[in-house]
């Protein structure tokens, strides 16, 4: 009697510390099973996204911020409803570690936009980007990228093995489509509604990206 008392009372023990565990890690548990596809139509991708400040973040050679900043962007804030939208010229910090702000850029984002162009792909930077979001892509299974082609790409053999791989293997939007901004609303996350991560700066109602290394520098300063 006393050994079937243990072993029911161990089950249930081991069985509210995987409960405890699940709701303590229910977002990397989520996004682990979307990735392996088990329970995909169980699990939503605005719940595995809820904590993202941002609806995309743009990756551009600075030679589109015309394109960009006249164009792209008020389309995709202006629109209804409105999409909150990261770059590298509003939502960065001067001086702090590119690298950092790259990576935290797409982490905090649900959609990379890529902007490829000639100048795209001659850009060591912008081609970083390209790297670092399609590498968080494929950690969680997910589409997360959205690819513009804007003007010819006069010189592709200066595309990287790794861009080349997924342009040859993946759709891309084309500026020139008389249905680009259908295709690129759609392609854009479907809203349900938006928190603001608590690692972002916020001065005068803009939020700037924080890196580690700032954070680390905030935090001691408020120690």
């Amino acid at each position: 009697m006393i050994a079937a008392i243990t072993t029911v009372s161990v089950i249930i023990i081991i069985f509210l510390l995987i409960i405890a565990l699940f709701f303590k890690y229910k977002l990397q548990v989520k996004i682990w099973l979307y990735g392996h596809n088990i329970l995909r139509c169980c699990i939503r991708e605005y719940e595995l996204d809820e904590n993202k400040t941002f609806d995309a973040f743009i990756s551009y050679a600075h030679q589109e911020a015309d394109f960009v900043n006249h164009i792209l962007l008020p389309q995709l804030e202006q629109c209804e409803p409105p999409f909150r939208v990261c770059t590298h010229e509003r939502n960065w910090l001067a001086g702090a570690y590119i690298p950092e702000q790259i990576i935290e850029s797409v982490e905090q984002s649900r959609r990379t936009i890529i902007v490829l162009s000639q100048h795209f792909i001659e850009s060591e930077w912008a081609r970083m980007e390209f790297r670092t979001a399609h590498h968080c892509s494929l950690n969680e299974g997910r589409a997360r990228i959205i690819m513009i082609k804007y003007g010819e790409i006069i010189n592709s053999e200066l595309l990287d093995k790794e861009l080349k791989a997924y342009l040859d293997m993946n759709t891309y939007l084309d500026w020139q489509d008389a249905r680009f901004w259908d295709k690129l609303r759609y392609a854009m996350p479907h809203k349900v509604g938006t928190k603001r991560n608590t690692d972002m700066l916020e001065v005068n109602g803009r939020l700037y990206i924080m890196g580690q290394v700032e954070m680390n520098r905030l935090r001691g300063e408020n120690a």
